[in-house]
């Protein structure tokens, strides 16, 4: 299990920890920070709000703690909600992509989330289509506008293959049609 994957799991336990501690209504014994001398009680001190800041706090600390060992690749998918993490597993969110009204989510491995980082940071959702359809060969989406996005980011691909140097890549002629009717 890899130390991001463990710190994942220790993040949600603590969520939940903190969450099953909390209650419903909050005991009011207490203010913000513990906060006791008060002289008069408010709808703050009186531990409802108080005890909200508290969970507040204790899961952002303990999401900057996981975060820490979460990759920058991964960190960026993740806020961009391209999917959602099941278990520490990133898995890309593909419904009503190939075909109308179809459900469908694609697992990303650790050892691939640099290259769809890469992809998504390159070309956005192109980039998502464009390495779905190299996992699964042969995959067509029903819709032409999906399946040209696809055709497009393998053309720019295979360009940079040939010419990695962007510099040079940038004064190269080369054309392509997108979207040919065959």
């Amino acid at each position: 299990m890899s130390e991001w994957k463990a710190k994942y799991d220790a993040l949600i336990e603590a969520v939940r920890s903190i969450d099953n501690h909390m209650g419903i209504y909050p005991q009011a014994v207490q203010g913000f920070n513990n906060e006791k001398d008060y002289k008069e009680r408010d709808g703050f001190k009186n531990g409802w709000n108080a005890a909200i800041m508290e969970y507040g706090k204790a899961i952002t600390d303990l999401g900057f703690r996981c975060e820490k060992s979460m990759s920058d690749d991964l960190q960026m998918l993740v806020s961009a909600d391209v999917g959602e993490l099941q278990e520490g597993v990133l898995y890309l969110n593909m419904n009503d992509t190939w075909g109308w009204a179809t459900g469908w989510s694609e697992e990303v491995r650790e050892e691939e989330i640099p290259i769809v980082a890469r992809l998504f940071r390159k070309y956005g959702q192109c980039g998502l289509y464009y390495w779905m359809t190299t996992k699964n060969p042969g995959l067509k989406s029903e819709f032409h506008d999906i399946n040209r996005m696809v055709e497009f980011v393998s053309n720019e691909e295979k360009i940079i293959a040939e010419e990695p140097d962007g510099t040079k890549r940038a004064y190269k002629k080369v054309s392509y049609k997108v979207g040919t009717w065959k």
